[in-house]
């Protein structure tokens, strides 16, 4: 039964970024430590399929066991493809595994949803530089930089 419903959840970024980003932006400087608290959303959810799957995805991911949460964020997005934390997640996960272009890909589908959001564009920042995209690259560190 899909329905929307507005709820407060967790955009469970659990693992952000913590190196500061200046001259040398190389992997080994781009490190993710588990963040202390969740950062809150407001997030519509068109289905308990869809929410329930994502609370899954969550579980997995906390317990370590990124390729399930990595499967779990994508049945999310096939019920819900508007869901910023599923593309978010994805994207950190895809970043983590050093799949450069499918985390690229998620956090750029994540910014067509939610734009004004400055860990991401600090990974799209260090994606656009591993990925060769010089343009890109300078555009999201003035965007990383204004917020």
């Amino acid at each position: 039964m899909k329905h929307s419903i507005l709820l407060l959840w967790a955009v469970a970024a659990l693992n952000v970024p913590s190196a500061s980003f200046g001259e040398d932006m190389t992997a080994s400087t781009h490190r993710f430590t588990p963040a202390d608290d969740l950062n809150k959303e407001l997030m519509p959810v068109h289905s308990d399929a869809a929410f329930s799957e994502f609370e899954t995805a969550i579980k997995q991911q906390r317990a370590g066991a990124f390729t399930s949460a990595i499967d779990g964020y994508k049945k999310v997005l096939k019920i819900y493809p508007d869901c910023f934390p599923a593309h978010y997640n994805l994207g950190l996960r895809f970043e983590e595994q050093k799949n450069w272009q499918a985390a690229y890909l998620e956090f750029q589908a994540a910014e067509k949803l939610q734009n004004l959001h400055r860990e991401l564009y600090k990974h799209l920042w260090f994606l656009a530089l591993k990925l060769g995209d010089k343009g890109d690259a300078t555009m999201y560190m003035t965007l990383y930089s204004q917020l």
